[in-house]
């Protein structure tokens, strides 16, 4: 457990999501977080959350703050983000988890450069996130392990480059979006099949953890899972002829889009690329 108070900069889902992780795995004590909360309703929501916590209404309450997560939209923190460090003077590590505001924009905002940014995503909320961080060189090793022990109490945490942050946010940051269609799409063929929604909801929602625990805890490449000739894994024939559907729907150039961060364009991605 970390000592020293720590400051959340908005109180939405991912920094709920935050403090149920990190109070959970014992990383923070509820006692030693303040929440900066402009919204009342959403301060009331906090507090039935959280009994016992410290919800304020300005920024000025977090000099007492070793730590400071920023948990704001990039719009916000741009509009905020100088006025925030103005009144929050001294010196402590900024953590930001605006998708797209860079180290150097962060550096710029806030006067410092003890600034960790990082790249979580939704499942955080339920205690499966995937994300990256990333800061410059001269920060403190000891600010880098207690981001990483903060993400960690939520899911899975990598260290990444600044210039790796957009494949980050492709592959990780949106894609679920992209996956709760996947499963929606599955489940309207099994309605469509005679299952009950809820039924084929469950089925596909399932099949996608499933398989991403295969992938995670086999070690075997996607090859072996994916290739309908695969010497490990010899999928049956109907399975084989849906993934060469799969195939000639370009859902494979798609990820690969995803997973360039959507820098590529769609229609651009060659399948010698992806071979």
């Amino acid at each position: 457990m970390q000592p020293g108070k720590v400051g959340f900069v908005g109180g939405g889902q991912m920094a709920a999501a935050l403090i149920t992780g990190a109070t959970r795995t014992e990383v923070l004590d509820l006692q030693n977080i303040i929440v900066v909360e402009s919204n009342e309703n959403r301060r009331q929501q906090l507090q039935l959350l959280f009994p016992g916590i410290r919800l304020v209404e300005t920024s000025q309450e977090l000099k007492v703050c070793d730590q400071v997560v920023l948990a704001l939209k990039p719009h916000v923190l741009r509009e905020v983000g100088a006025s925030l460090a103005k009144n929050i003077d001294g010196d402590r590590l900024w953590v930001s988890i605006a998708a797209g505001v860079s180290l150097e924009e962060l550096t710029s905002l806030l006067g410092t450069q003890r600034i960790v940014r990082v790249m979580p995503n939704t499942p955080a909320q339920v205690g499966v996130g995937a994300a990256a961080i990333t800061s410059g060189s001269s920060l403190d090793t000891k600010d880098l392990l207690w981001v990483e022990k903060l993400m960690q109490s939520v899911g899975s945490c990598f260290r990444v480059s600044q210039a790796q942050m957009n494949a980050v946010t492709g592959i990780a940051g949106s894609s679920p979006a992209y996956i709760y269609m996947i499963i929606e799409a599955m489940a309207d063929g099994g309605v469509l099949g005679g299952l009950p929604r809820d039924i084929a909801i469950q089925l596909a929602a399932q099949s996608v953890l499933g398989a991403a625990k295969m992938v995670l805890e086999t070690g075997l490449q996607l090859q072996a899972f994916a290739a309908p000739s695969s010497k490990q894994f010899k999928p049956q024939r109907h399975v084989a002829v849906n993934l060469r559907a799969v195939r000639r729907c370009r859902v494979d150039r798609f990820a690969l889009c995803m997973g360039q961060g959507m820098t590529t364009s769609f229609a651009q991605v060659s399948p010698s690329s992806i071979a």
